[in-house]
């Protein structure tokens, strides 16, 4: 079989385990689908190229050591001055912490480090991007959770906490630390108003994960449909890290 069909089988192989996904998952769910496309590619004689690329045990998301109790939720709720999002609160109580299979090693961020990184986060875009539409809307009242790495902290996602719907949820989006990138990602999104709804500018449905391409900006309105899009993302990583080692 020559290199471009070997290339053709990872790239319809990825994509069919895109497609599978729904439009928000679970961490169990989440692993169980990417563990049964790894297994699949294994099977498929993928198996060498697999362990040369990531190791023989590599999972796309591996799950750690278990959750938080209730008692330390409410500690760190008490902390922040903040309800945790009821997603992402039930993620950090069932799951705790996870790590991703990307050149990074990305991981959400471990609940003993949430108030100190969230805080320092929230200084840092009042300091670097106290211009951008997003700053603005929220004005002195911008109060964020940051939960997981992005790309070796070139850029951070975040919750805009102080944004709350019916549920309590919070719109998650990513902080790039680039002004340039969060320009253009705050003109695709448009500017928030202070209850999290659109401004000014268009806001595309949250939870919604355009296919056209992975690095478009997105706004997911669950921990579960954060989830579902950055498994997306992840597979399709994994599968082009994959066909670059052919």
């Amino acid at each position: 079989m020559s290199e471009n069909d070997e290339h053709r089988r990872l790239r319809a192989s990825a994509n069919a385990a895109v497609m599978k996904l729904g439009s928000s998952c679970t961490v169990e769910q989440a692993i169980a689908h990417t563990r049964a496309w790894l297994d699949e590619l294994r099977r498929g004689g993928f198996a060498e190229l697999i362990e040369r690329s990531y190791g023989a045990d590599a999972q796309v998301i591996e799950p750690g050591p278990g959750g938080y109790d209730e008692v330390r939720l409410q500690a760190v709720e008490a902390e922040l001055g903040l309800a945790l999002p009821p997603s992402y609160r039930r993620f950090l109580h069932t799951s705790g912490q996870v790590t991703f299979l990307n050149s990074w090693r990305d991981q959400t961020t471990a609940l003993e480090k949430l108030v100190e990184r969230s805080r320092a986060l929230e200084t840092g875009i009042l300091e670097i991007h106290a211009r951008s539409p997003l700053v603005r809307a929220m004005g002195d009242q911008l109060r964020v959770i940051r939960f997981c790495d992005y790309q070796n902290y070139s850029g951070e996602w975040m919750y805009l906490a102080n944004a709350r719907d019916a549920y309590g949820e919070s719109p998650a989006l990513l902080w790039f630390k680039s002004p340039k990138l969060a320009a253009a990602r705050d003109q695709f999104i448009g500017t928030l108003r202070r209850d999290g709804r659109p401004g000014h500018g268009r806001l595309p449905a949250l939870a919604s994960r355009p296919r056209e391409s992975r690095f478009q900006p997105r706004l997911f309105d669950t921990f579960e449909s954060w989830l579902a899009g950055h498994t997306e993302t992840l597979i399709e990583g994994v599968a082009n890290q994959l066909a670059a080692g052919l």
